[in-house]
């Protein structure tokens, strides 16, 4: 293990003291959640990304597509955004953690 990585453990187990956790259980809650997907429908197509607590989709494609966005979160309910039109993009930010996000067409 390099001198770095220690350093950044023994700062975690620090905070994990402070707050009440064990190191481990910190490893593990805390760890950043990301991704990425597509989704298309009828022309138009929409890169869905997340990444720990922000979550959001750009979209491209065909003007006469609807859809809206949906981000799941791990501690509040989901958010589930207006109806948009053909290209564009939408974003939400979650207190704590995204689970995924996604786009429902109509």
């Amino acid at each position: 293990m390099s001198k770095a990585v220690r350093a950044l453990f023994a700062a975690g187990a620090a905070v994990a003291i402070l707050v009440g956790a064990t190191p481990s259980a910190l490893a593990e809650n805390d760890v950043a959640r990301s991704g990425k997907t597509d989704q298309s429908m009828n022309g138009l197509t929409c890169v869905n990304e997340w990444f720990n607590t922000y979550g959001g989709t750009k979209c491209t494609g065909a003007a006469d597509q609807m859809w809206r966005l949906h981000v799941a979160c791990s501690t509040q309910t989901d958010y589930t955004g207006g109806w948009h039109t053909g290209p564009g993009s939408d974003g939400f930010e979650c207190k704590f953690q995204v689970q995924t996000t996604s786009v429902e067409f109509q």
